[in-house]
């Protein structure tokens, strides 16, 4: 009798488990996007051996980016903000020999915390140093399943920063680390090398 028992439980589990419905994941859609992007930004970089500042405008060279801009998504009922920046990398076919270099394009999210993406508003003339997740996405197919492992799975553990403060003559300066920074990090860094825009500029990011 306890055998009979035994296999008609296993017979219920087995039920349960394969043959549950097959149910898709709810896609990722954006609830907002910010109308302007971010596109005049100026690279500011120190250079020791000379004793000289050094700017380039139009920002779009390798390691750099191209524009910014902000958008909203919603995932298991949390709202999460985006800087969605523009960038162009490059690589070695051949690291070792540094042989066929090439560049491509690859999209950068920043992903904030609402609180977090306010305090980029809330500028002063001291350095803020803002945590957000950094995720790549190399082609717009794998966007979505990029954000959501993003989100779900390295919020905590893959937190970078933004420095940014207000200058003496009103622009703003700001730096972010395309590899992992402490806070002091980020600090010192914007000793030699930010990036800076107008206000107005900035103002283009802001969303609700």
């Amino acid at each position: 009798m306890k055998r009979i028992i035994i296999v008609i439980v296993l017979c219920f589990i087995w039920n349960c488990v394969f043959c549950q419905e097959r149910v898709n994941r709810v896609p990722i859609l954006y609830d907002s996007i910010s109308q302007q992007k971010l596109t005049n930004a100026i690279k500011w970089t120190y250079y020791s051996y000379s004793g000289e500042w050094h700017s380039q405008k139009n920002i779009r060279d390798e390691g750099n980016f191209s524009s910014i801009q902000s958008k909203t998504i919603t995932i298991d009922s949390v709202k999460y903000f985006v800087l969605y920046v523009e960038t162009k990398q490059g690589a070695y076919d051949y690291p070792e020999l540094r042989i066929g270099y090439h560049t491509f394009n690859m999209d950068e999210l920043w992903i904030f915390t609402k609180d977090d993406f306010n305090k980029l508003f809330e500028i002063n003339n001291n350095i803020s140093v803002i945590p957000y997740l950094n995720t790549s996405v190399l082609s717009r197919e794998r966007e979505e399943d990029d954000i959501y492992n993003g989100i779900k799975h390295r919020f905590l553990s893959d937190e970078r920063y933004i420095g940014i403060y207000e200058a003496t003559d009103g622009s703003i300066r700001f730096t972010f680390g395309w590899d992992k920074y402490n806070k002091k990090d980020v600090i010192k860094s914007m000793e030699t090398k930010y990036f800076e825009v107008s206000q107005e500029e900035w103002m283009k990011l802001y969303i609700e």
